[in-house]
């Protein structure tokens, strides 16, 4: 599972440190809606809060270097964009490469779906807000996405060129990281 400073780091690298952090929260919150629709899994084990304009990775904020005279992240202290797989690069850029010229408003409406909406449940309109997104409503939200149809992001897939062996070592691993759901499913 990636690390948000790792994720945060190679958005920014993407962009060429033209990213503002309401852009790089926006754009972290995709890439994790995107991953659980994709894989069933979230890209990392980071909160989102649902802020005013939208979700928002609080522990990046505080890890987010600015350009002096400028609101462009320039880079993330710890951050590291080579830690994560082939896949997890993947995934970013398709990301960075569908959302990351919208503007402000575009991307703060997206971002105000239902798993963004249940955690203001209650909360006025201009409140302040601490709570969690669920990662199960994002994953529910982002799902109906795919399956909605219309403009979407790219989902990646991994050309690997694997011997038999390998292709049965790959697929005894995710039996293996699918095996409680495999079970749930059959006990319906």
């Amino acid at each position: 599972m990636a690390n948000i400073l790792d994720v945060g780091q190679y958005i920014v690298e993407l962009r060429g440190g033209r990213v503002d952090r309401h852009k790089l929260a926006k754009l972290c919150f995709f890439a994790q809606g995107w991953h659980l629709a994709w894989t069933g899994k979230p890209l990392t084990d980071s909160r989102f809060q649902a802020w005013k304009f939208g979700p928002v990775p609080t522990e990046l904020g505080r890890f987010s270097m600015v350009a002096e005279g400028s609101n462009d992240v320039t880079g993330i202290v710890n951050g590291d964009s080579s830690r994560l797989s082939d896949y997890e690069h993947a995934v970013i850029a398709s990301i960075v490469d569908f959302y990351g010229d919208m503007d402000f408003a575009t991307l703060t409406k997206l971002s105000h779906g239902l798993s963004w909406e249940e955690a203001r449940q209650g909360i006025p309109e201009n409140a302040p807000s601490s709570e969690n997104l669920s990662v199960t409503t994002m994953l529910e939200e982002f799902s109906h996405l795919v399956h909605d149809g219309g403009e979407l992001p790219q989902a990646p897939t991994l050309n690997e060129d694997l011997d038999l062996e390998a292709a049965l070592a790959a697929s005894e691993l995710v039996e293996a990281d699918w095996k409680a759901t495999f079970h749930l499913l059959a006990t319906r």
